[in-house]
């Protein structure tokens, strides 16, 4: 299985690339890509089973729904600031880690969800079944909830050197990294959250994360769904 893990950027020079090969037990880094563009992840794209996006795959319903009334004219819709700010899954994301996701329709991550809304809209155009609840080809992962998840430890969070070690250390058993790019992963964080991203991907590929609340399967294809492996996968990612 090849999967391919985006930490995601409103430009390209921000934006990181990792590929990985998963076969008999055994997951390899064959591609590390900094400064990346949408014509580059689209066409790695074709050739991978499993795509992780680090970003939001819509907005909240409510919102949508706000702004639509407003251009209207139409009476301000009584929905709660969380509602407006926060998707469904954004709110399973925090009761699950204690963590909010950046708030799509509120922080600059909108900007990058711009891009990420236009780079899913060709692969669509091109032929690609793009199922925003992460079912097809290409899921939303959050490398932050994950960290947390896999329990890479609290000092991890902030610190690139520290996650890059504890990454490392805990994946050793099924892990191969060649050391020049064990070494960009400590200095760039998204290298390392492209790493991550990737590693989301197989999780999803292979039914190690969090199923969605059936409350929630609605809101999810239009919204978006984050992709968060259960506790306790990581071990199993390479043999499942």
């Amino acid at each position: 299985m090849l999967t391919l893990g985006v930490d995601f950027a409103a430009q390209p020079t921000d934006t990181a690339l990792c590929q990985m090969c998963w076969q008999d037990g055994r997951a390899e880094v064959t591609l590390l890509e900094l400064n990346v563009c949408d014509e580059r992840i689209l066409k790695l794209s074709e050739t991978a089973d499993k795509v992780g996006l680090d970003v939001p795959f819509g907005w909240p319903v409510a919102f949508v729904k706000s702004l639509v009334f407003h251009r209207e004219g139409a009476p301000w819709p009584e929905h709660s600031q969380r509602e407006l700010c926060y998707r469904a899954t954004d709110r399973f994301v925090h009761a699950a880690i204690g963590k909010w996701p950046l708030s799509v329709s509120t922080d600059r991550i909108g900007i990058t969800a711009f891009r990420s809304a236009s780079l899913l809209s060709r692969l669509a155009f091109m032929g690609e079944v793009v199922d925003r609840t992460g079912a097809g080809k290409f899921v939303e992962v959050y490398p932050a909830g994950a960290v947390r998840q896999w329990d890479f430890g609290p000092a991890t969070r902030k610190d690139t050197v520290a996650l890059a070690r504890a990454v490392a250390a805990n994946c050793s058993q099924w892990l191969q990294l060649a050391e020049e790019i064990s070494a960009r992963f400590a200095t760039t964080r998204h290298a390392l959250d492209a790493l991550i991203a990737s590693m989301v991907a197989r999780a999803a590929a292979v039914g190690l994360c969090e199923p969605i609340p059936a409350s929630c399967v609605e809101s999810a294809q239009s919204e978006g769904w984050i992709a968060l492996p259960l506790p306790g996968s990581l071990d199993l990612l390479a043999t499942r």
